[in-house]
């Protein structure tokens, strides 16, 4: 699909990658994937994708350093992000709703189909 909107997923657990890619692929998505903070956001500013679903818990660059270096770019400051992570973070949940800037998901609170939903209504504003 030449138009299908880009998501990139920055994570550095392989199997959790490795599933997004298939699930998010079968749902005509592009798929661009980053095993980790650094990595992710080169692949960020090269490909532009539509989305990113950003893990926070990485090693060396974890994925608040990631985002707050994704919105100092004028590009990287509009680009919708779904913060995906193991960690339960109240007032970061409540900025989110709050603001806008991001969507706080716990991956125990979310299954595969709620974050799919979540990526397609980022990818495709209406």
């Amino acid at each position: 699909m030449a138009n299908s909107p880009k998501v990139l997923v920055i994570d550095d657990e392989q199997p959790f990658l490795d599933l997004m890619t298939d699930k998010l692929g079968k749902e005509g998505f592009t798929v661009l994937t980053a095993n980790g903070g650094q990595i992710g956001l080169e692949v960020a500013f090269k490909e532009h994708p539509d989305v990113i679903l950003l893990d926070i818990l990485m090693p060396r660059m974890h994925g608040w350093e990631v985002y707050e270096k994704l919105r100092q770019d004028a590009w990287g400051k509009n680009v919708p992000v779904i913060i995906l992570t193991n960690v339960s973070n109240k007032s970061k949940e409540e900025q989110g709703k709050k603001t806008g800037e991001f969507d706080y998901c716990v991956k125990i609170n979310y299954n595969l189909a709620d974050i799919i939903k979540k990526i397609k209504d980022k990818a495709n504003p209406s």
